[in-house]
């Protein structure tokens, strides 16, 4: 069977649907998940933010990981809070904290927190006993004084997995 075209514009509009179609198949192969029995992730933390030369704007910095996992739990085994120059200034997690299904927590590192510096970050690591979805692990800073705020999130970048 061949298709045949009365007017050229029905060969473009028969080409940009076919080029939608194809984008949106691949687009839901492109959202297939791979799980993990375990990662190190690495969150920035920003804490302060730089308003004008010499002039910082303090904020607070909320660290959020979230199961994403429906079915499987996951262990968080560790969360520690560096500095800007790589020090470790604190350790959130002194045991591991198991996550169900769509359960969350949070870590607060609160306005004033100023031995960190503009470039602190958070390593957190998490297990599971069977693959699991990764969870989403985020930083949300807030802060501001008066009328103006401020406000911006950081995902977490994976720089470890187990398999």
């Amino acid at each position: 069977m061949r298709l045949q075209f009365e007017h050229p514009k029905c060969l473009g509009f028969a080409l940009v649907l076919f080029v939608a179609a194809f984008c949106a198949s691949n687009s839901a192969l492109a959202q297939t998940v791979e799980k993990a029995s375990g990662q190190t992730v690495y969150v920035p933390a920003y804490t302060q933010v730089l308003t004008k030369e010499g002039r910082s704007e303090p904020l607070a910095a909320m660290l959020f990981i979230h199961n994403v996992d429906p079915n499987q739990p996951i262990m968080i085994t560790g969360v520690d809070y560096f500095a800007e120059n790589g020090a470790l200034l604190k350790s959130f997690a002194t045991a591991s904290r198991e996550l169900v299904g769509f359960e969350s927590t949070r870590t607060l590192v609160p306005i004033g927190s100023s031995e960190d510096g503009i470039g602190a970050n958070f390593i957190v690591t998490w297990t599971s006993s069977k693959p699991a979805i990764p969870p989403i692990v985020e930083t949300v800073m807030t802060g501001g004084s008066g009328v103006q705020g401020i406000s911006l999130t950081s995902r977490g970048r994976v720089i470890e997995q187990s398999p």
